[in-house]
C-alpha cells in the first residue's frame, strides 16, 4: 500500500509514480479513467473497493494508465467535475457494498487539463463484505493484481476472524491487568486504586503492525507525554517503549509494545482525608474522566501516525479498587456507595475507524458502565448525545 496519507499526494507525486514506472500489487490499482454511469461499470467499482477490504487494504487511482502492470501515464479526467465524481463512487459503493465497507476515504487531486481520484481502502474487519447486483451476492478478494471471487473456506474464516481477533484483545488485556496487580506494571507504581487503559488496533491483532520503535524513541513519543507532567521522558525494554515523567512516572505511563498494542495507567484514588473526616478510599471520578479523555485522543493520534488505520478495541479497567468509593462530585461528601468488588474490567469498546474516531462518544459509554458499577445511573460528564459536559 501507499506509504503515504492521501491528502498528501500531488501532481508531482503522481508524476513520480508514472516516472519510476512503479508495478501495480494485490495492495495498488491503477486505473485509465473512471467507470461510468452504467450499472455494469457501477458493480465494477463495489468490486474493486469490496476486494481490497476483504484482503490487505489497499489503494486504486483513477487516471493514471498502466502499461505491462506498471504506472505509465496521468490520463486526467473531464467526463464530470470531481465534486460529481466523489459522490457517485460514495453512492455507490454504500448502495453495491454490504455490509458498507467503514474506512473509505477518497480524493480528487488536480492535475494538468483536468484530475486524478485516489481511494483508499483499509483492510477490513467488519466483513466478509459482498458486492450486490440485484439480486446476487458475490464474495471477492484481491489476488496478486487481479480481483477473484473467495472460495467457501475463505468465506467462513472471514466470518469469523473479527470475532477470534476482539477474544485475543481481551486476553491481552486480561493478562497485563494481572501482571499490574501483582505489581509486574511496567514501573513502580504509587500505592492506590489505578486506572487501566488497553487501545489495540485490529491490524495490531492480525499481527500486520510494524512499530518502527527507533523512530518513536526519537520523537514520536513526545505525542504520549501527559500534558499534565509538564514533559517527559522514555525508555526502551524488550516489550517496547515506556513513557514516563521525569521522576520515574510513579503515578502511571504510556506504554507501546512492539506489536502496535498500547496501554496506559493513571494513578485513580487513594485514602483520603476531607477536614477532619474518616479516611476513605475514594476513586477520583473527574480525574479518570480527564485522563481517559487525554489518552484515548493520545492513541488514536499515535495510531494514525503509525498507519494503524480501521477498526481498533478501547478497553479500561479499574485495579486496586477494594472498598473503593467513586468520588461522583466535587466535594468530599459527593461520593457513591463502596463497590462490590476490586477490579473491574469493564466491557470493551469497538471503534469503527482510528481517522474518524470521535473521543468523546467512544468513551462516553465506558465511563457510564463504571459509574453504574458504584450505583450511579449515568457519568455526569456527559449528555445523552455522548458529548462531553464537564461540571
Amino acid at each position: 500500500m501507499l506509504k503515504i496519507d492521501i491528502n498528501s499526494i500531488d501532481e508531482n507525486y503522481l508524476r513520480q509514480l508514472c516516472e519510476d514506472a512503479c508495478p501495480e500489487s494485490e495492495t495498488l490499482d491503477f486505473k485509465r479513467q473512471l467507470p461510468s454511469k452504467a450499472d455494469h461499470d457501477k458493480t465494477e467499482i463495489s468490486k474493486d473497493i469490496c476486494a481490497l477490504a476483504n484482503s490487505e487494504g489497499g489503494v486504486i487511482i483513477y487516471g493514471i494508465d498502466e502499461k505491462d502492470g506498471v504506472a505509465s501515464l496521468i490520463c486526467p479526467i473531464t467526463s464530470e467535475t470531481a465534486d460529481s465524481a466523489l459522490r457517485r463512487i460514495a453512492q455507490t459503493t454504500d448502495s453495491g457494498i454490504e455490509p458498507r465497507v467503514p474506512s473509505v476515504r477518497t480524493r480528487a487531486i488536480d492535475v494538468e487539463g483536468g484530475y486524478v481520484v485516489v481511494i483508499r481502502v483499509e483492510a477490513s474487519y467488519d466483513g466478509p463484505h459482498c458486492v450486490r447486483s440485484n439480486s446476487n451476492r458475490r464474495f471477492v478478494m484481491r489476488n496478486g493484481t487481479t480481483t477473484t471471487d473467495m472460495i467457501y473456506d475463505q468465506i467462513r474464516t472471514g466470518f469469523t476472524r473479527t470475532t477470534a481477533l476482539i477474544s485475543k484483545a481481551r486476553r491481552f488485556a486480561s493478562l497485563r491487568n494481572i501482571e499490574i496487580k501483582e505489581g509486574r506494571a511496567a514501573l513502580p507504581l504509587t500505592d492506590g486504586a489505578l486506572l487501566v487503559v488497553h487501545f489495540t488496533s485490529l491490524v495490531t491483532l492480525a499481527e500486520r503492525a510494524k512499530v518502527d520503535m527507533a523512530s518513536l524513541y526519537s520523537t514520536g513519543y513526545q505525542e504520549l507525554i501527559d500534558p499534565n507532567d509538564g514533559g517527559g521522558t522514555r525508555s526502551l525494554n524488550l516489550d517496547g517503549l515506556v513513557i514516563h515523567d521525569w521522576s520515574g512516572s510513579s503515578h502511571g505511563y504510556r506504554f507501546v509494545f512492539r506489536d502496535g498494542s498500547m496501554e496506559a495507567v493513571f494513578l485513580a484514588g487513594q485514602v483520603t482525608e476531607y477536614g477532619g473526616q474518616q479516611p476513605q478510599r475514594i476513586l477520583w471520578g473527574k480525574e479518570i474522566t480527564q485522563d481517559l479523555r487525554t489518552v484515548t485522543r493520545q492513541f488514536l493520534k499515535v495510531a494514525k501516525l503509525l498507519e494503524m488505520n480501521g477498526a481498533a478495541i478501547l478497553q479500561c479497567s479499574i485495579v486496586n479498587a477494594t472498598n473503593y468509593k467513586l468520588g461522583t462530585g466535587n466535594t468530599w461528601a459527593e461520593v457513591s456507595k463502596p463497590g462490590d468488588r476490586g477490579f473491574y474490567e469493564l466491557p470493551p469498546e469497538w471503534i469503527d475507524s482510528i481517522e474518524n474516531a470521535e473521543v468523546d462518544k467512544v468513551i462516553a459509554p465506558v465511563l457510564h458502565t463504571l459509574w453504574q458499577s458504584f450505583g450511579r445511573s449515568t457519568c455526569p460528564h456527559f449528555d445523552g448525545n455522548g458529548d462531553y459536559i464537564f461540571k
